[in-house]
């Protein structure tokens, strides 16, 4: 079914990882959508699971989850956004906004992954509400063993208390933003016996990487960014960055409520217009659980009232969901993927990132045998 055209309902991580591995592998696509999407939600990393995948055992083989984590990778590192060169055997820690650990296979290099964890330091910069670093400082010795401390750098100049992480990350991709945070840290926090320095995510939009170049210059040790809860700017950059290379790659994107997917995976709109396609995935599961969540037998579920509306391969009416009426007929032309496909809770369990590409690889991979 290479170079056949599907159609992507959805703009989240689900959707546009789907829309770009597709299109990487040769398929045409259109992605659809009524909103921007999920991204913001999203730190970035791609995890699997609170247990290193234990909780995801027998779901894939292990030859298709090192697959998905290798298709995934590549459509990032295709995007321009950076990230490792190759997928770890096994998952390495990340650091969260509270300051204790997570597993996770791939994360940006603005982020730090690692096998053992080091000493640390963590610094706040005054306004940025949900970095606590006196906090942070204290749950990641306790948690890991190693000594941490924490600095505190005053308000940039010119804030007041509407600023959030995109306007405070807008301010240090300019020249006199950056020029603030050097002579900031230079004053304010000297010397650091830390092995690693730990900054809130709200260093740049465009110029983080190069911020933090900057910044591990100065201190003489690696400096890397632990993500805020939501808005994250770490799922903002890789939408742009995603997005940006879907459009270089020919990808359309049309803003749009389905109304109705047909047997043979076309899509019409509320509107009347129709995207015509040989299969259409629904990526609309949200990693807040909005949108549809589908269980391992394919039943389609209103995860709002809880009502079972049809299923993946023999959908009969997803009119309650937002959708119009379907009657597919077991041909597969209707694939769900995302974080809430299946029985796991990804916020509870931080399994979003393999469920997202697992379900994407299955799907491509049934789209490519057909």
């Amino acid at each position: 079914m290479i170079d056949a055209k599907i159609n992507v309902v959805g703009q989240g991580p689900a959707g546009l990882l789907a829309a770009t591995i597709l299109r990487l592998r040769g398929f045409r696509v259109s992605v659809i959508a009524k909103s921007a999407g999920s991204l913001a939600m999203w730190s970035g990393e791609l995890s699997f699971g609170r247990n290193g995948g234990d909780d995801l055992d027998g779901w894939l083989s292990p030859d298709d989850w090192k697959a998905a984590w290798s298709s995934g990778l590549r459509a990032l590192r295709e995007a321009r956004v950076p990230v490792p060169v190759e997928v770890p055997e096994k998952p390495l820690q990340t650091v969260t906004a509270l300051g204790v650990l997570k597993p996770a296979f791939v994360a940006p290099l603005w982020q730090h992954l690692f096998t053992e964890a080091g000493s640390a330091c963590f610094i706040g910069i005054g306004g940025v509400s949900d970095a606590l670093p006196r906090t942070q400082a204290r749950r990641y010795a306790a948690t890991t063993g190693m000594s941490s401390s924490y600095r505190l750098l005053p308000s940039p100049f010119g804030w007041n208390a509407s600023w959030g992480p995109l306007r405070f990350a807008g301010f240090f991709d300019t020249e006199e933003g950056l020029e603030w945070l050097v002579r900031s840290v230079q004053k304010e926090v000297g010397k650091v016996d830390e092995e690693y320095v730990y900054f809130p995510q709200v260093l740049g939009v465009e110029k983080v990487m190069a911020t933090c170049e900057r910044l591990s210059a100065i201190f003489g040790k690696p400096v890397y960014e632990f993500p805020l809860l939501a808005p994250s700017l770490g799922g903002i950059r890789i939408e742009k960055l995603l997005v940006k290379q879907l459009k270089r790659l020919g990808v359309e994107f049309y803003r749009a409520t389905v109304a109705s997917v047909d047997p043979g995976g076309t899509v019409t709109a509320m509107d009347g217009r129709r995207f015509v396609g040989q299969a259409t995935i629904l990526a609309t599961g949200g990693v807040l659980g909005g949108g549809l969540a589908v269980d391992m037998e394919g039943s389609i579920t209103d995860p709002i009232t809880g009502q079972t509306v049809g299923m993946v391969k023999e959908a009969q009416d997803l009119s309650s969901a937002g959708y119009g009426k379907v009657d597919l007929r077991g041909d597969a032309s209707l694939l769900a993927v995302g974080g809430q496909v299946g029985v796991w809770n990804p916020d509870r369990d931080h399994n979003g990132g393999a469920k997202i590409l697992g379900t994407v690889h299955q799907a491509i991979r049934n789209l490519e045998a057909r």
